[in-house]
């Protein structure tokens, strides 16, 4: 997935594939607004879980129901940490013609400074813990992911709780070493939230529309 310790050529490849990948954008257009998709907004589309459809970031924010900025230095802040993502961002900062370690005001400058930047105005954000009530309960549907990793694994884990109602719950098995840190950083991107966590086990509470 994002994060955790794979091996170093599990993690060379998985960095190769998606640099591959930006080489290749050209004229991918975001599949909500239709504007060209750049680099910085498909590392951020697969970090999200729309790795099949891309969104460019001010799209990705209107569907979370997020502040673009806040997002945006959520998403740059998870990338830097993670060699595969920090790779891909850094690449899109170079076809910009910017520094490979710029910031998110340097690549957005456009609307990253603009007042009232947020095009969902600041959704409900993730949680980590839920309430007994919830622990308490049966899980709506479970899946288990195996070993899917990067992000092939959110891709999934987003269509199947798009297919659940506001409120139910999924129980996911996900035995990637680092879902226990990516899981619940990728709830708290999107506004579900992580109601357990015992590695490899997880219990996810979809969040209201």
């Amino acid at each position: 997935m994002f994060g955790g310790s794979p091996a170093p050529g599990e993690e060379n490849a998985r960095k190769a594939a998606l640099l591959e990948e930006l080489s290749r954008l050209g004229g991918v257009l975001c599949a909500r607004c239709h504007a060209r998709v750049g680099g910085h907004d498909y590392v951020a589309s697969v970090l999200l879980g729309y790795k099949s459809t891309p969104y460019c970031l001010p799209c990705a924010a209107a569907l979370l129901g997020r502040d673009r900025r806040e997002l945006l230095e959520e998403v740059h802040d998870y990338a830097r940490r993670i060699d595969c993502f920090r790779a891909g961002w850094e690449w899109a900062n170079i076809a910009l013609g910017l520094a490979a370690t710029a910031l998110p005001q340097d690549a957005f400058a456009d609307w990253y400074r603009a007042s009232g930047a947020g095009a969902g105005g600041g959704g409900a954000r993730g949680k980590v813990g839920g309430a007994k009530a919830a622990l308490d309960r049966e899980p709506d549907a479970t899946w288990d992911a195996g070993d899917m990793s990067c992000g092939d694994l959110v891709l999934e884990l987003r269509l199947r709780l798009r297919a659940l109602p506001p409120g139910a719950i999924l129980a996911v098995t996900a035995r990637d070493p680092g879902a226990p840190a990516d899981l619940p950083a990728w709830c708290g991107l999107t506004g579900h939230t992580m109601l357990e966590a015992a590695h490899p086990h997880y219990r996810i509470e979809r969040k209201a529309e």
